[in-house]
């Protein structure tokens, strides 16, 4: 015996958070003595996911026979002044959208709001709808300004336009689930990390944003500079020899221990306003390559 696919679904090109329609599908049954019948029920169908962009084969299960058939899923594509209302319209389910067209100021605060309000409708901990946006063919949009994508716990991951040349350290906060900062290859100003995790100015001497700082955080070889409040949940930092200015108030009570491997250059760090001496002056354990500091003895003439 052996099912076939008499029929595929009416519907085979799917939209990021679209879910499954299956009206139209009919299954054919072949049994061996090459009678036929058409099934209606206790099908299986497995193999769709609708946050997955390309070519998916779904296959079909019926009393132990398969059969398959492919669907097409695309990203959402919509102007930027659409992108408001489709969030209104609270469409739960993860979506990629890719945004065309200018975006003006307005245009931001409206998407700004939107996305505000259906995180609080939804709370931190539901998770009903993901959002990624993809603005790399954008126009118009220079600055991503203070808070402008504040507590939307919804936007997961977000493509940064060629266009944009300025970037505030507090564009993302409380942005809880955003996983992903993706800048596009020719913006003159801003680069991104391969994983995404982590927002630099374009030849990453200067760190801007770390997303989801976890307890344990190691800053990449090169970084000279560290924008304020970046690591205030950290609770363990490793810092390279390249680092030359951090203000360490950004931590706020919650650090416990920093790794170094150069005391010289740990000296000659720059930590901003003079109450800020870094974390000797604090209850703070300091470690030069993995042993804990407990003396330190300072030279005659210094």
């Amino acid at each position: 015996a052996s099912i076939n696919i008499k029929s595929k679904p009416v519907k085979t090109s799917y939209f990021t958070g679209e879910e499954l329609d299956l009206s139209g599908l009919e299954i054919e049954a072949v049994y061996s003595d090459g009678s036929t019948s058409v099934i209606i029920s206790d099908i299986i169908v497995n193999g769709f996911d609708s946050s997955i962009v390309g070519t998916q084969t779904l296959t079909v299960t019926y009393g132990g026979c398969t059969a398959t058939f492919e669907v097409e899923v695309k990203n959402l594509i919509l102007t930027a002044d659409e992108v408001a209302n489709f969030i209104k319209s609270r469409p739960y389910g993860t979506y990629t959208i890719s945004v065309t067209g200018e975006i003006t100021s307005n245009i931001i605060c409206d998407i700004n709001a939107a996305m505000y309000d259906v995180s609080m409708d939804n709370g931190l901990s539901n998770n009903l709808l993901s959002i990624t946006f993809d603005l790399s063919e954008t126009t118009g949009l220079t600055s991503i300004s203070c808070n402008t994508f504040e507590y939307c716990w919804d936007l997961v991951s977000i493509v940064i336009p060629d266009s944009v040349t300025s970037i505030s350290q507090y564009a993302f906060e409380n942005c809880s689930r955003l996983t992903n900062i993706t800048v596009s290859e020719n913006n003159k100003n801003y680069s991104s990390s391969e994983d995404g995790k982590i927002l630099f100015n374009k030849d990453k001497t200067a760190l801007i944003a770390y997303l989801n700082v976890t307890d344990d955080v190691i800053i990449p070889e090169g970084v000279t500079s560290i924008d304020t409040y970046v690591f205030k949940d950290c609770s363990s930092i490793t810092i390279p020899a390249s680092v030359t200015s951090i203000p360490f108030n950004q931590c706020d009570n919650n650090l416990k221990n920093v790794y170094i491997s150069d005391l010289a250059a740990w000296c000659n760090i720059d930590f901003g306003a003079k109450e800020y001496h870094g974390p000797i002056s604090y209850d703070y354990n300091l470690y030069l390559n993995g042993n804990l500091i407990t003396d330190l003895v300072i030279p005659e003439g210094v």
